[in-house]
Formats: structure tokens, sequence, C-alpha cells
């Protein structure tokens, strides 16, 4: 970027002029420090170090500009510069890191330090949805706090209000996952809060302690009846390839089976499962368009040298110059999908897949050809919607980061990042569901599953 050198000078400065006066400074006597304390600063030069590598690294891999067309990167980085050098506290330090990565809103774009994780408390104990203005508890592990409650305020803060002032620490493709993640994230909570709820009650949650209770579940698959024929499986993980391993195992046990159903709900990805994919695809369909950040050093020359001093008294070079950095302005390089064509598919018969929010990255890969090739009815809600190999770099300090550096597009050029995959038969649990531990998406599946397939079904 045309700022970049300038920033460079001015971390240089800062790291100067600072780092003088903490020398002065450390002359000095000073009070007795505890060991937590002492441990909870970060030096000056461990953060210019971390600052400048985030700078380089988000100017060269970041592939997702497109959705942030108003975003000046540059301006955010300059007040971050300015809060980091002023403290140091490590917490301090990484809540402003956070936020810098948060502007940027992308799912796989973030930081992360386990030192904070470790010293933040235990987390609410809490998996919160915010449906139609409400903000409604999916599963508890808190007593007193059930399924199907709807949260109202967090002590004497209402709980959109809480909301609108932590969600700037949180990155994320959609307004949609980030409030989401709220109740995920240990360090956005007091270490002791009362939650108040619309029936009235209140519960007081200290995450000085872990939730006392295993986390409250709606309906299993082993309470539903399902049909003759129809086979359940639920593959909640594609971390270890065991997972992957598994469900194919399943699909070859019961590949003469009339109606296959596999929950994915809540599988948050890990490997790729191709093979799972070649298993169950039947026809062809069109692979996801890719984008990547390319630079390349004559456009950033031409960046550079848009509304540069030196090119005042040239008017139409000046003209030129910012044409060009305008034309090039954040380049990308775009490859189209390609045909994927079935490889041995294992399964044949009717294929019947549930999803919701809590699918990403892998696990959407999976539905993806699914779904483009209408291989499967998937059920549930809209999946997370966010992937793309990240750019990561760890420190020995235990903090680390990773940048987006891939963006995905459907066959027809829809973007997929932010927008998820959506499902063929929507159905979202309420509260009054939840209440009731009903399981309205397994309900829904073993309807469809029971019914016989049409004609046109079959065709299709």
């Amino acid at each position: 970027m045309a700022r970049f050198a300038v920033q460079r000078l001015v971390v240089v400065l800062c790291l100067a002029v600072l780092g003088s006066g903490l020398a002065l400074a450390d002359n000095q006597p000073r009070p007795t420090e505890s060991s937590d304390t002492q441990a909870a600063q970060i030096p000056l030069v461990e953060r210019i170090k971390i600052a400048t590598a985030i700078h380089d690294a988000v100017t060269t891999y970041f592939a997702h500009w497109q959705a942030i067309p108003n975003e000046d990167f540059d301006a955010d980085f300059d007040r971050y510069i300015e809060a980091i050098t002023q403290t140091g506290q490590r917490r301090d330090f990484d809540m402003a890191t956070l936020a810098l990565f948060a502007h940027l809103h992308n799912g796989h774009t973030g930081f992360s330090d386990a030192w904070l994780n470790q010293h933040s408390g235990h987390r609410p104990g809490l998996s919160v949805a915010h449906r139609n203005g409400h903000w409604i508890v999916v599963r508890s592990s808190r007593p007193g706090i059930a399924p199907g409650q709807i949260i109202t305020a967090i002590d004497d803060t209402p709980i959109d209000a809480f909301y609108a002032d932590k969600k700037r620490y949180i990155a994320a493709s959609s307004e949609r996952q980030r409030s989401r993640q709220m109740f995920a994230r240990a360090y956005l909570f007091p270490r002791r809060f009362t939650l108040h709820l619309a029936n009235g009650d209140s519960q007081t949650i200290d995450r000085s302690k872990p939730g006392e209770q295993a986390i409250k579940k709606a309906e299993t698959d082993s309470q539903i009846n399902w049909p003759a024929g129809v086979y359940y499986h639920r593959i909640p993980s594609f971390e270890q390839p065991d997972e992957q391993a598994q469900a194919i195992a399943f699909i070859k046990k019961h590949h003469d089976a009339k109606v296959l159903v596999l929950d994915v709900r809540g599988n948050g990805g890990g490997i790729t499962p191709n093979k799972l994919v070649n298993a169950l695809l039947l026809k062809p369909y069109l692979g996801m368009g890719e984008a990547s950040a390319m630079s390349v050093g004559l456009l950033s020359a031409y960046g550079k040298l848009a509304g540069s001093p030196m090119l005042k008294d040239y008017p139409r070079m000046d003209a030129m110059a910012d044409a060009m950095h305008e034309y090039f302005d954040r380049p990308m390089l775009y490859w189209p999908g390609h045909l994927h064509k079935p490889d041995h598919p294992i399964y044949r018969g009717r294929l019947i897949v549930l999803a919701d929010m809590g699918c990403a990255s892998s696990c959407e890969d999976l539905l993806i050809p699914l779904k483009e090739s209408h291989r499967a009815k998937i059920i549930g809600d809209t999946t997370y919607g966010s992937t793309g190999q990240p750019f990561i770099q760890q420190f020995d300090n235990g903090m680390g980061f990773r940048v987006g550096a891939k963006r995905e597009f459907f066959g027809d050029g829809r973007p997929f990042e932010g927008g998820g995959v959506k499902p063929d038969v929507a159905v979202v649990p309420t509260a009054a569901d939840l209440r009731a531990g009903h399981d309205p998406v397994l309900a829904r599946a073993r309807t469809l599953a029971a019914e016989p397939q049409t004609a046109a079904a079959r065709k299709h």
C-alpha cells in the first residue's frame, strides 16, 4: 500500500523514542510487582514485532477486500499502533489486536493469545443464538438456565447494548456469525455477572467455576422411530481422519439403504472430506471459483505514485498514476471452478443431510457439492459461511494470527463468504422447541424419509 513505508518509519520512530524512555525508567526504583502482573506485561519490542508482522500479512495475503470496500486499513492500523505503544499491559494489547482484526470482517481472519484464554476464567457455559430479535439459550451447562430461555440483560445492561459494545472484538464474515460467537469468548464477560431472563428470573454466573452439569441436549436420534430402510449417522467433526473414515464405513454398511440421514450440525470442520464426497456424489457439478491477493511490483509502483508530491507539477502524469492505482487497487488473481465428476460412489440411494450454522469450513466443503449437484435434501439452517486457506503465523509467546488468503465463489459467481449453504428445507428450532427438548429438524427428516420418492425427484 502507498502508506506502508511511512507506517514502518512511524513504527521505528516509536520504538526508538519510547525505547529510550523505557531505558531511563528502568534506572528508577519501582514498586514490587506480583508474578502475575509481571507476566501480564509485553515488551514494546515484542509489540512492534507482532504489529509489523500483522501489517505485512494483511497487506500481502488478505483476500476479502471485496466484502469491505469502505475499509481503510491504513487508518485503522495507525490508530492501532498509537494504542499499543501507550501501554505494556498484555490484555490491552490483546484487545486492541482483536479489534483491529474485527475490522476485516472475515471468519478465517483473526488473532488469538493462549494467555488471554487462560487468564479470562471459564466461559459463561451457554450457547446462545440471536433469532428474530431474541437472544435464545440453545444449550446450557449452568443450573437454573435452561435451553429455550430468552436473555434480556447482563447486569444492568440490556443484552443488545452489551453486544453492540463487545462485537468490535469479534472477527466474523457476517453479523449472524458475530452474534453467535459472543458467548464463546470468555474475555468479553465480567468474572461474575447476573443474567436477566424474559420470564423474570435472574441467575448469577460465576466464571471462576465451570458449569456444574452436562450440556442439555434436545431429542436424540435414538428417540426417533426411523422408518424401515432409513439409517442415521452423526458426524460431529472432521478434525480427525477417523471421523471421515467412520462415515464412509457407515455408508458401506448401508450401501443398499432406502434413505441415509447424515447429521453434520455443529460440525466445525477440520480435514476436507474429499473421500466422503466421492462416496456420495452421483452427478457432475461445477466447483467453487477461487480468488487470492496478487502482488505485482509495477502495480504497486503506480499505487505509490498516485497522489505523490513529486507529481504535483505534472497533472497528466498524476492523473494517469491515479487512474492506474484505482484500476489495480488490491488486485486479485481469480480462477474459475472446474467440473467435478463422480468417482466410484458407494451409495446411490436417497440422501438427507441435517445442517445448521455450526456447520463450518470443511463441513461446508461436504455440503457444497451435495447442494450444487442436487444430490441431497438439506434440512435445517444456513451454514456458517466461511472457508478458505488462511496464512497462519505463531509467536513464541503463545500469540498467533491467521489471515484468510482465499475467497470462494459458487459456480455461478455468487460469493460464498458470509452467505453459506442454504437449506432446501428451512427448519430452525424455536424457543418453545428448545424448552420442550424437541428437535424439529430430526422430526422433519423422519417425515421426509418416510415419504415415497416422486418420479420427478428420481429424475432430478
